[in-house]
């Protein structure tokens, strides 16, 4: 509409892509939505909103985001969820620095977060590695040839394993690279450790086992074969103590075979 002159009022062609306009012919109040441009924001036309706003898909236009906020939602007030450098992202507002309690800046600088979550993992695993070295020295009580230090790495292996892996998961959502390669390290540890172990268990706790198990079998042979000359004396003294009898019922001097 030209409102220059007020005996010529008249309306104007939009251009594309305005499917309508304001003032000028191409500064859009909407968009028609040619070559994929359906979103207006100040005058002109977009395929997907600019940063610092959001769409309104209601009526196809964008919306400013809050102060100091790059992206954000439509619904409510505390509609951000990516501040600009140097903000904090808290609960959808971004601000300098961290507001709640327990709540501290990550280490790329741009949200607060948590930092007292799950504050019981600690003591659980804590707890049941305990309860893994009390069973172990249980056992060799009860059981002397069990080896306390390999059982232990075996046992607690499984702890540390779960431990280090939801430390690793931990890192990644509070996104610290520095605590994420320590970690990463200890589980590198880990690993080494128990093949170590593995291989300590198998070429001298296995090899312990079969030598004693073989000196067991040898010993139990020895008792077999002594028990076997005990009964054979037994049996060669009866047998003299016979003959002497039935000599002496004869009437004959007993001779020992033995002796000549």
């Amino acid at each position: 509409m030209d409102l220059k002159k007020k005996d010529d009022i008249r309306c104007n062609k939009c251009e594309s892509p305005c499917s309508t306009c304001e003032k000028e012919k191409d500064y859009c109040l909407s968009c028609d939505g040619r070559n994929e441009l359906y979103y207006s924001y100040k005058g002109n036309c977009y395929q997907e909103c600019p940063a610092a706003t959001s769409p309104d898909l209601s009526n196809l236009k964008c919306l400013g985001c809050p102060a100091n906020c790059n992206k954000c939602g439509t619904l409510g007030k505390a509609n951000c969820y990516e501040c600009s450098k140097g903000w904090l992202l808290e609960d959808g507002y971004c601000v300098l620095v961290c507001t709640k309690s327990g709540y501290y800046a990550n280490s790329a600088g741009t949200m607060c977060i948590n930092k007292t979550e799950f504050p019981w993992l600690g003591p659980f695993f804590t707890y049941i590695s305990i309860i893994i070295i009390i069973a172990v020295l249980i056992s060799k009580k009860f059981k002397k040839e069990t080896e306390i230090i390999p059982s232990l790495v075996a046992m607690i292996s499984f702890v540390e394993f779960f431990a280090i892996w939801f430390q690793i998961w931990m890192a990644l959502i509070f996104e610290a690279p520095k605590q994420l390669y320590f970690t990463l390290i200890a589980l590198i540890v880990l690993i080494i450790l128990n093949v170590v172990n593995y291989f300590y268990v198998k070429n001298n706790v296995m090899s312990a086992d079969a030598m004693k198990k073989v000196r067991l079998s040898q010993k139990k042979v020895k008792e077999i074969y002594d028990d076997e000359q005990a009964k054979d004396r037994r049996r060669k003294t009866y047998e003299k103590a016979m003959a002497k009898v039935e000599a002496k019922k004869d009437g004959k001097k007993y001779v020992d075979p033995d002796r000549g």
